[in-house]
Order: C-alpha cells, then structure tokens, then sequence
C-alpha cells in the first residue's frame, strides 16, 4: 500500500494464494457507482471476507505474487 512511515517502510499484508485466487477476495475501484474516495484506500483497495481489517489494503500500488 501507500501507507508509509518513511519511503522504504510501507505497510503490506499478506494472504495465501488460495484465498487471493478465491471468488470472495475482491479488488475494488467503486464503491456504491462511484470511485473510491482516499478515506477507503482510492486508487484500489483489497477487500479479504472472514480475514482481519487489515489484510483489506487501502491504497494498493502494487500486488506481488510469490
């Protein structure tokens, strides 16, 4: 995400593949027809169901797969 304390310190989260392929585990660019606002992680946000908040990314730069 771009959360970052510092520019090299930035928070991440990180799920199985599994999860990350499944059909619950969204990427998300609208909320209710309209973009994300920065308050809910604008430009995009993962949002993972039945995991804590804070596997939900706001504000993704990037998805690593590894």
């Amino acid at each position: 995400g771009l959360d970052c304390e510092t520019p090299k310190r930035c928070y991440g989260g990180s799920i199985p593949i599994e999860k990350a392929l499944s059909d619950d585990v969204l990427i998300a660019y609208e909320m209710n027809n309209e973009s994300l606002t920065r308050d809910h992680g604008y430009p995009l946000r993962i949002i993972v169901p039945g995991s804590i908040g804070a596997r939900s990314v706001k504000w993704v730069n990037r998805i690593v797969v590894s």
